[in-house]
């Protein structure tokens, strides 16, 4: 009996480790923008509570089974973590409209029962079109320093989700976005940074290909680096570079 004891408190010390004060998890479906769609975590207490802001670019986002998050203005935060039980046809997971969503940490999938995040990471499973929406203007983007902002085993490609825009903005031309998966967008926008495909590649869909739009003072060092296997490539996007 001892023995299992000590098993289920280790069991319950590394599903809470990963969560931290300040870490946000949707309650319900509704804004970005307004405080009771989101839950805080309190690691003192190892507990949720209502939320009593928004997510800031500090706090890192769990957007949970069954809830859809739509901006009503300009959002922020560090890692989005998208749960991605989701089919063609379900609801979508986050909706920018016309607004931006800027990530200054990572974009991860994942999958999990409602309330029972950090979640175990997952690949190729967000297939829906509707997974991530953005309207007209509207747009994912990547700020801040070098680093990952998506993690091999976390991100993917699947067939129906590349509908959505993505912009690179990073804080100086010389921080690195990098890239270690598959990548699939409508457009992808790089204002500024340089962003590196270490794995994988930008995949081109016989529906939508994938279009990469530098910006018109082509100034370096604002570039795509890209791996040799860049026969992946669409043809519109290998005439851009």
């Amino acid at each position: 009996m001892k023995q299992l004891f000590t098993f289920i408190i280790a069991l319950f010390s590394i599903t809470t480790m990963a969560q931290v004060t300040g870490d946000f998890r949707s309650k319900q479906s509704g804004s970005w923008n307004t405080v009771s769609t989101w839950e805080v975590f309190d690691a003192g207490n190892l507990q949720w509570n209502n939320a009593t802001s928004v997510p800031a670019s500090s706090n890192s986002v769990w957007i949970q089974d069954g809830d859809s998050v739509v901006l009503a203005a300009n959002g922020s935060c560090k890692d989005l973590h998208l749960n991605s039980d989701i089919a063609q046809g379900d609801v979508g997971r986050i909706n920018t409209q016309s607004f931006t969503l800027s990530i200054s940490g990572k974009i991860r999938a994942y999958t999990a029962a409602k309330n029972t995040i950090p979640g175990t990471a997952v690949s190729n499973a967000h297939n829906s079109s509707a997974f991530i929406t953005t309207g007209t203007g509207g747009k994912i983007q990547f700020v801040g320093t070098t680093r990952e902002v998506m993690v091999s085993g976390e991100w993917a490609s699947p067939a129906n989700n590349y509908g959505w825009s993505l912009e690179f903005a990073m804080n100086s031309a010389t921080d690195t976005a990098k890239i270690d998966a598959n990548l699939r967008a409508g457009s992808i926008t790089i204002a500024s940074g340089v962003v590196q495909q270490v794995s994988g590649g930008p995949k081109p869909d016989t529906v939508r290909q994938v279009q990469v739009l530098l910006p018109s003072t082509q100034g370096l060092p604002t570039f795509l680096q890209l791996p040799v296997y860049s026969e992946q490539l669409p043809t519109s996007l290998a005439l851009l570079l």
